[in-house]
Formats: C-alpha cells, sequence, structure tokens
C-alpha cells in the first residue's frame, strides 16, 4: 500500500461521509468530513494530501468546488477524485475541465478507491 495520506471529504451526506471514512482507515488514511464547497475551501488550509469531492451538493456543487481550488496558488496541485452516482460522458468531460485528476462512482468500491488514490 502507499504512504499515509491525510484526506478531505467532501459530501453533504452524513453517511457517505462515515462510510468514505471508514473504507480510508482500514487504507491507512486520515481524513476529515467538510459538509459543503464553502467548508471545503476553509478546511483545505490546514493541509490535506488528497480532496474526495462529491458532484451533486446544494449550493456550490462539485464542479464549482475544484474550479476554486485550481484558481487557488496555495493548494492548486492537490489532486481531486469526484465522486458521484453520475457517470455519463458529460458529467466526466466537465470535471476534467473544472480539473479533477479522476473519478470514482457511488457506491464507491474499496479496492477501486485505493487503486484510485494510490495512483496520485
Amino acid at each position: 500500500m502507499g504512504d499515509f495520506k491525510r484526506i478531505l471529504i467532501v459530501d453533504d451526506e452524513p453517511k457517505n461521509q462515515r462510510l468514505i471514512k471508514d473504507f480510508l482507515e482500514i487504507l491507512g488514511h486520515s481524513s476529515e468530513p467538510a459538509n459543503d464547497g464553502l467548508e471545503a475551501l476553509e478546511k483545505l488550509k490546514s493541509g490535506f494530501d488528497l480532496v474526495l469531492l462529491d458532484v451533486m451538493m446544494p449550493g456550490m456543487d462539485g464542479f464549482e468546488v475544484v474550479r476554486h481550488i485550481r484558481e487557488n496558488p496555495e493548494f492548486s496541485d492537490i489532486p481531486v477524485i469526484m465522486v458521484t452516482v453520475l457517470d455519463d460522458r458529460e458529467t466526466r468531460l466537465r470535471a476534467v475541465e473544472a480539473g479533477a485528476n479522476d473519478f470514482i462512482n457511488k457506491p464507491i468500491d474499496r479496492l477501486e478507491l485505493r487503486v484510485r488514490i494510490e495512483s496520485l
């Protein structure tokens, strides 16, 4: 397995946050949740190695959040994996255009999550 990482989980559903947190703990990583885009952007200032970012959230959606991440020189190089139930081509293209590094579909597969985290 790869090195220990500190990962920000951005999802408006507490159940999804807990599930991802449990997966990450099993994989040997630490995590912190953010309930929305604004909270995520504020928390990024405390230093993370990777962001798992839900696409569909009220207010600021995941596309807008990743654009803000890429525009900020302080954390523009942090890898972002978009997490979504949407699996259509348009969603993936929008995510790449916004600055996402990778995608993972819900429901999350623990092996796929491990491989994608390690690849970044």
